[in-house]
């Protein structure tokens, strides 16, 4: 035999007893080619052994001596006449290799596979959790809000005759402008700051919002600037393209000066007024598309 084996010595195992998978070394004396490529060299084997003969390290001790690190995964007799290794250009004999293999099944015992194992519980990570609970919950809260915008279109044209007048949406403006005026003293003295400021000021927000209730559709009186925005720009694009600059001001403007920080004057009401009849009369035109 060309090669030494030998059993490293393991606690809780039998010395110099080689057993299915216990790591064993071969010392094999063979000249070594000097451009020998152990990276790829394999054993030569017979197809059945290949996979029950496995080799771990290969190394040159010296010019004339290969060291072996490797297991066996079968029980029984194992036996080569010449052991041959390849790395694909050279191959080197290693000669005449045999060994006894025992197995780690006690004896009388006979090996049985495993049974069904089912079902495999597999805990999901809790990051994984989070990020599907939210996309679930994403999911939901946009379908459900698109119901409740399309529930809020729907509803306002049952009820829009509510808003119907015998005056066209502007002419409805103007007349109500007009009693702003009449009612109110600090229109014409601009000294004047009392609580019909605000009182006036909401009533120009709140008949801005139905005469986009009335010209376009929209129910602006529950939706924010950005959903009368979208939907201008879905049903009425001309009008959404010419005039989402001033229309997105006039919104931004009044919602800072209806807020409770804000110093409300009367030259402040009388400047609303009048740019809201500004407004309207810009988008008082023929509507593009209606529903």
């Amino acid at each position: 035999m060309s090669c030494e084996l030998n059993i490293p010595t393991v606690k809780g195992l039998e010395d110099n007893i080689l057993t299915v998978g216990r790591i064993f070394q071969l010392k094999c004396a063979a000249p070594i080619p000097e451009d020998f490529n152990f990276e790829a060299a394999h054993l030569v084997l017979p197809e059945s052994d290949k996979l029950a003969f496995k080799i771990f390290k290969t190394v040159a001790q010296d010019k004339n001596t290969l060291l072996f690190e490797a297991t066996l995964y079968r029980a029984g007799e194992w036996k080569a006449e010449d052991l041959v290794l390849d790395d694909g250009k050279h191959k080197i004999s290693l000669g005449k290799f045999e060994t006894q293999v025992q197995s780690v099944i006690p004896e009388g015992v006979q090996a049985e596979g495993y049974g069904p194992i089912g079902p495999l519980i597999i805990p999901l990570p809790w990051i994984y959790i989070f990020i599907i609970s939210s996309a679930i919950l994403f999911l939901v809260g946009t379908l459900g809000l698109q119901w409740r915008r399309r529930w809020q279109r729907n509803s306002l044209l049952k009820r829009l005759r509510e808003y119907e007048t015998s005056l066209s949406p502007l002419q409805q403006f103007h007349a109500e402008s007009r009693r702003w005026q009449r009612e109110n003293s600090f229109f014409h003295d601009p000294k004047i700051n009392d609580e019909s400021l605000l009182k006036v000021l909401k009533e120009i927000d709140h008949h801005i919002r139905v005469y986009f209730i009335r010209r376009f559709q929209i129910p602006a009186l529950e939706w924010s600037q950005k959903l009368i925005l979208a939907d201008l720009k879905k049903y009425h694009r001309r009008i959404y393209d010419e005039h989402r600059d001033i229309i997105k001001k006039w919104f931004t403007e009044i919602g800072k000066a209806l807020s409770p920080q804000f110093q409300l004057k009367a030259q402040d009401v009388v400047q609303f007024r009048d740019e809201a009849r500004k407004l309207l009369e810009k988008l008082d035109s023929p509507i593009e598309g209606k529903r």
